[in-house]
């Protein structure tokens, strides 16, 4: 994967601890299915953002309002987190599917 800049490389996501401050523990995760990236604080379930936190580039908006469409349009799969979870194909639950359909 291929980052904005120096700061934001792959071993400061997924997970790890990228500053303290205050005792306010900050951590980035990027979550590859959406292309989204959240900050999380103190161990919340974290905030969508939009722009590097480092370097103020743009990140690009969550794909995953078009995630649930694309698996209801083409699948017919109303409920993928529940109900249908086993309806939905292997390459929805990486980067594969969004990848596949150039978005």
């Amino acid at each position: 994967m291929k980052f904005c800049c120096q700061n934001m490389l792959s071993d400061t996501l997924n997970g790890r601890i990228i500053f303290y401050k205050n005792k306010l523990e900050v951590i980035i995760k990027y979550y590859p299915r959406d292309r989204q990236y959240n900050m999380m604080y103190n161990n919340t379930d974290g905030y969508q953002i939009l722009f590097c936190p480092f370097c103020g580039k743009y990140l690009g908006e969550s794909l995953s309002d078009e995630w649930w469409a694309t698996l209801e349009k083409e699948y017919n799969i109303t409920d993928p987190i529940v109900d249908d979870r086993e309806k939905v194909p292997p390459e929805f639950w990486t980067d594969e599917w969004w990848k596949k359909r150039g978005l």
